[in-house]
């Protein structure tokens, strides 16, 4: 791991093993999307875990259950569940790798499956967005 990132939150023991649930939350505001991965969510034998960014800090914490849409009224803002085992179709759900490293504006976390597809988190600017 890259000792310049800063990290709050033990990072999960889950290298090698089934993450049988993958989300994230996308952040809608007044009907545009904002940010497609606000969080993250697995869920990893029994256990859930949310991944997410805050001003270049990686953030990890244990969840008692898997997450749900939500709206905030007030702020305009509507938080979205997307399952992206389904969105990007992946089969293999083994993790072999996770991976972080500094970017410019941000940083990166990089999942990496058995079946050789990778999905990296990226945080530019304190937006999250995801590529496959």
């Amino acid at each position: 791991m890259n000792s310049k990132l800063e990290f709050n939150g033990a990072v999960p023991d889950i290298e090698g093993k089934v993450v049988s649930e993958l989300f994230c939350i996308e952040m809608w505001h007044n009907g545009e999307l904002e940010e497609p991965a606000n969080e993250v969510y697995l869920k990893v034998g029994d256990s859930w875990y949310r991944h997410y960014f805050d001003c270049g800090i990686i953030f990890w914490r244990s969840n008692s259950k898997a997450p749900a849409s939500y709206c905030m009224d007030e702020l305009g803002c509507y938080f979205k569940v997307v399952n992206l085992k389904e969105e990007l179709l992946l089969t293999s759900l083994t993790l072999t790798t996770l991976n972080f490293r500094e970017i410019l504006g941000g940083s990166e976390s990089t999942f990496t499956f058995s079946d050789g597809r990778t999905i990296s988190f990226l945080n530019v600017d304190d937006i999250t967005s995801y590529q496959a």
